[in-house]
């Protein structure tokens, strides 16, 4: 049988293991704003790809076009 104290130390410590990467990602692209900002300009761009095909559809389907 495990211990509450015990339980809460191994689950806690999962829990950082499993976040590690994230905490390593997050300190390297706050140190990097120009980098965050391009990525976020191109995911930006993809996204209007998307949803402007989206619309086209929509409208298209609905007869507004």
């Amino acid at each position: 049988s495990i211990r509450y104290g015990d339980l809460k130390t191994t689950v806690g410590n999962a829990i950082a293991e499993s976040f590690a990467d994230f905490r390593k990602r997050r300190t390297d692209l706050v140190k990097h704003p120009a980098k965050v900002k391009k990525i976020l300009v191109e995911g930006a761009k993809r996204a209007e790809k998307v949803a402007s095909k989206t619309i086209k559809e929509v409208r298209k389907l609905t007869g507004l076009e």
